[in-house]
């Protein structure tokens, strides 16, 4: 699946009804797996949630997670105050194991509850296959139906980085709630080097989030919010300003959100209060912003030739659509103009590039 940030928020919450329809669909069968061992997930295979870094994938599993919120408590066969959690959370850092993302969610603060139906003390680690059935268990009685597992690339920076990250996926995926991995593109290119067994386990089912298109109602709502932010401050406009500023940032949030404060920055340490079209333009040609310049230009150049420029910016499962970027005639019109006018204020005095911006 490709799909803009709202449709994305849809899909979750169909796969989270789904889920609930197929395993809590009567009070029989949830009071059966609240007492007894859960088998291991026969789920289908994990979903693969990938975008480039900073187009907005954790900000908007953290949205999901708000949106789905706290629900009343089940009450059964005499029980009171069950909790009702639709989703569970997971953040991986370049530590991580299984029993550092699972004991968080297994020892929260209802303690007495837990002890009703686990008799067993709770030890600092847990032994493997007890602490899988412990988890199955509690995402049953909790009525878990998605479980978010975030920042994968993290793991990464580890030695045997890519079997570390298969097996936990495998594990996670046996808890039983729908598993949802969260990563940038780098880890996904990572994985696609693994054997034929896991990548067709690990990558089958993909939503890939693009960044919006620069004539989308979302990057117009995304660029009327932010502007909203200082009111006073900014003096621009989506209608007016934003195919620019998409062509400044290649529509990724992050990006955007750093090219304005920059901006805001620059004004502040002049004097001004106030932030233009010109000064935003200023802003992209500082040397602060000469990271995210050079990526945009090889993300701009990846649109025209449809060839990977690099491994982090290339969607592992498809091209950037279409209708994500401007028409490829006028895109190339402009890069050639823009690399023309980078070179031609690169032969400039700084004096002389002065006179220019003013003009």
């Amino acid at each position: 699946h490709s799909f803009p940030t709202r449709r994305s928020s849809d899909l979750f919450s169909s796969i989270g009804r789904a889920h609930a329809m197929e395993h809590f669909h009567d009070t029989q069968s949830y009071v059966g797996g609240v007492y007894d061992d859960i088998a291991p997930s026969t789920n289908p295979m994990p979903i693969c949630f990938t975008a480039l870094a900073g187009a907005g994938k954790t900000q908007l599993v953290r949205a999901f997670e708000r949106l789905i919120g706290i629900f009343p408590p089940n009450n059964i066969a005499g029980v009171d105050g069950i909790p009702n959690i639709p989703g569970w959370y997971m953040r991986v850092n370049e530590r991580a194991s299984i029993n550092q993302l699972l004991r968080p969610i297994l020892e929260p603060a209802n303690c007495n509850l837990n002890e009703q139906f686990e008799s067993a003390p709770r030890p600092k680690s847990h032994d493997l296959v007890r602490l899988l059935k412990k988890a199955r268990r509690r995402a049953h009685r909790d009525g878990v139906c998605v479980a978010f597992a975030d920042e994968f690339q993290f793991l990464t920076h580890s030695q045997d980085a890519t079997a570390l990250i298969t097996k936990l996926l495998y594990q996670l995926w046996t808890l039983g709630p729908r598993l949802v991995f969260v990563s940038n593109y780098s880890l996904i290119h990572t994985l696609k080097r693994r054997p034929d067994q896991d990548k067709d386990r690990l990558l089958s089912n993909p939503i890939v989030l693009h960044p919006c298109a620069y004539d989308s109602a979302d990057w117009t709502e995304l660029l009327n919010e932010l502007f909203l932010v200082g009111p006073d401050v900014f003096r621009l406009t989506a209608a007016q300003d934003g195919e620019a500023l998409h062509q400044f940032t290649f529509g990724v949030n992050r990006r955007l959100v750093d090219l304005l404060v920059l901006a805001y920055r620059m004004q502040r340490k002049a004097q001004k209060a106030t932030v233009t079209f010109a000064d935003i333009e200023r802003a992209q040609r500082c040397a602060e912003y000469s990271m995210h310049r050079e990526t945009v230009n090889l993300l701009t150049e990846q649109s025209i030739t449809k060839k990977m420029a690099r491994p982090d910016l290339w969607c592992p499962f498809q091209s950037m659509p279409q209708n994500n970027v401007i028409h490829s005639d006028e895109m190339l019109d402009r890069f050639e103009s823009k690399v023309q006018n980078d070179q031609l204020r690169s032969s400039l005095t700084p004096k002389e590039r002065d006179r220019k911006s003013v003009v």
